[in-house]
């Protein structure tokens, strides 16, 4: 199980999500309708939007200056909220799939952007967070999903077991490869885990990840542990 956080709080998904259940509970569509439904009412809208904007502006000689620059942000915020209550009603991580596509355009846009630090929860398996505590695992390996695809430099991670106390660490580097098999050969086998060599890696790799799921890449997860108490330990 991984969760991905803001580091400072957010509660407008949670929001929205209250709003989703409260849709589909008064629906009187079939799910599919229904959100399609609600993709298409961001169309009407936009056109509030306009007509906001057109009221601004005094472009109707008859109504003259129908609508105040209030009028105006309150359609914008009409259209954000659609949009995230269309989003949330096509998947339960809306939250994760916009951030992660607002990091790329920034990315693509700015040229100097890092992006706010995150906080990251990954479980492990005891063997494996028991070296991450002792400091003897220095990178970590993941599939590049879009959650883990979120992960960056300067941000932190909880690793976690069922039973055992978080060990948080910091990301100093996030390095994409095709596949498991590249990544082994860039990287050092004994820093992911000293107990065995690549083969076995690799091996233990793809036992616990099918190969559809090695298929979206693979992430080389460079930690450094911090002395960071818990509420919980």
């Amino acid at each position: 199980m991984t969760t991905t956080t803001a580091l400072h709080p957010v509660t407008q998904w949670d929001t929205v999500a209250q709003l989703v259940s409260w849709l589909d509970a008064n629906a009187t569509l079939p799910p599919e309708q229904e959100q399609l439904m609600r993709i298409l009412k961001l169309s009407e809208e936009v056109g509030e939007v306009s007509e906001a904007i057109a009221g601004v502006l005094s472009s109707n000689p008859r109504k003259g200056r129908s609508h105040t620059e209030a009028d105006v942000q309150a359609e914008l915020c009409d259209v954000i909220l659609t949009a995230m209550v269309a989003l949330r009603s096509r998947t339960p991580d809306a939250n994760d799939v916009f951030c992660a596509h607002l990091d790329r355009v920034a990315r693509r846009s700015l040229p100097d952007y890092r992006g706010p630090a995150r906080m990251h929860d990954l479980h492990l398996l005891p063997e494996y967070h028991a070296l991450v505590a002792s400091g003897a695992k220095t990178v970590e390996v993941r599939t590049a999903s879009p959650t883990k695809n979120l992960i960056r430099p300067g941000d932190r991670i909880d690793f976690r077991t069922d039973h055992d106390r978080p060990v948080t660490c910091e990301v100093i580097r996030v390095s994409h490869y095709p596949d498991f098999s590249v990544l082994l050969n860039e990287e050092d086998p004994a820093a992911i885990n000293q107990a065995t060599d690549r083969a076995g890696t690799l091996a233990a790799l793809r036992g616990i990840y099918p190969p559809d799921k090695e298929q979206l890449g693979a992430l080389a997860i460079e930690i450094a542990l911090l002395a960071t108490d818990h509420p919980d330990r």
